[in-house]
């Protein structure tokens, strides 16, 4: 890669780290809101990246401006389950997922550190069990025939369509667009459409993108110019999502914590090593597996996410559901009435005149009898 399309790419990177924070991007919080809150916006928003990389790598395809990326279609079997399940596991157990991690340091949280080399470590265990074939240069099965690529092409259309109608409703104006992107909290899916938009320049220009292929390459013991510019892609990437903390006031400096660093170190072996067997993790997959219909990513992200699902409930009933209160409390913008105080409300409301409601007998005020004297 020469040295101005480095330039180039580091800006797109630093957006996408931007995006990222503003919109509190991390698999594991969106299942984490799936199944303890029932709210399924933010995990959609993975999936609406997902398709809107497949419709602009389409677009740009069908005017003859680029070419399929090609990549290594790896051979699926039971390893890319079980590398799906484990870096799964390994998240929930750090708490976050690659780039929710990335969100997190840059917060501030500088325990997270200990998930970097935790991940490498876990990608070399991984890789000695075996590496999975691959057949190199081939991009998926959207380039293997129209009998994919159309289907594929109509649901994007139709995946645009849909989303630009719903901006339309909830923003009419240009004006609004503004405000919302001038705002210090962005929906996820807005800051996915931004990763998406950003991401798809660098699917085709950078080879180490994303950044969890840094940790990939350092595991693989890789060098040169491929890992250099990848880790500076990293570094932009997590500047912007610093940057975004900054400028949205969230930046709270917190020092190392042992709980932490513990989890981050056994929850990025399990999270390295499932990278390795899949491979890649939960970031790769979305901007590159699944939109070029990877037969590998479109097993392994099924499985990572069904292991997600099932540590978020088993740590949710371990916590006796007391979890699900405080995620609720955190999601909720309203403050939460204490129980304690509504007993003593709904008293109020029933002595202040309900008209299904009777006073007491010994409140009602009665008029003296007169006393006959004469």
């Amino acid at each position: 890669m020469t040295a101005l399309l480095l330039l180039l790419a580091m800006p797109l990177a630093l957006a996408a780290g931007f995006s990222a924070q503003r919109g509190g991007i991390c698999a594991v919080r969106a299942i984490e809101e799936v199944v303890t809150l029932g709210r399924w916006s933010r995990f959609l928003s993975f999936l609406e990246c997902a398709l809107w990389v497949l419709a602009i790598l389409l677009v740009l395809h069908a005017a003859g401006i680029v070419e399929l990326p090609a990549v290594a279609a790896w051979q699926p079997g039971v390893h890319t389950l079980a590398g799906g399940a484990l870096f799964g596991i390994g998240a929930v157990i750090n708490g976050a997922c690659l780039l929710g991690s990335a969100v997190a340091l840059a917060g501030g949280r500088v325990s997270y550190l200990a998930l970097l080399p935790a991940v490498g470590l876990g990608g070399l265990a991984g890789s000695a069990l075996g590496s999975p074939a691959a057949q190199v240069g081939t991009p998926g099965m959207l380039a293997s025939g129209a009998h994919v690529a159309a289907p594929a092409a109509m649901a994007a259309a139709l995946f645009i369509a849909w989303r630009l109608a719903s901006v339309r409703r909830r923003c009419p104006s240009l004006r609004c667009v503004g405000d919302v992107l001038r705002g210090t909290r962005w929906p996820p899916a807005l800051a996915m459409a931004v990763i998406a938009l950003v991401n798809t320049p660098l699917l085709l220009t950078v080879e180490a993108w994303p950044y969890g292929a840094v940790l990939a390459d350092l595991a693989r013991g890789g060098s040169g110019a491929r890992l250099l510019t990848g880790v500076l892609l990293a570094l932009a990437l997590l500047g912007g999502a610093a940057l975004a903390a900054r400028t949205a006031g969230s930046f709270r400096y917190r020092g190392p914590e042992a709980r932490q660093i513990a989890r981050s170190l056994v929850g990025g072996a399990l999270m390295g090593a499932g990278a390795a067997l899949v491979p890649g993790g939960n970031t790769s997959l979305v901007l590159e597996g699944l939109p070029l219909l990877a037969p590998h990513a479109l097993i392994a992200y099924p499985a990572m996410v069904a292991a997600m699902a099932a540590g978020v409930a088993v740590r949710h009933r371990l916590s006796g559901g007391t979890w699900r209160g405080r995620a609720a409390q955190a999601a909720s913008l309203s403050p939460r009435m204490p129980a304690t105080i509504r007993p003593m409300q709904a008293s109020r409301r029933a002595s202040a005149g309900s008209p299904k409601s009777r006073m007491p007998s010994s409140a009602v005020p009665t008029v003296p009898t007169p006393v006959q004297t004469a």
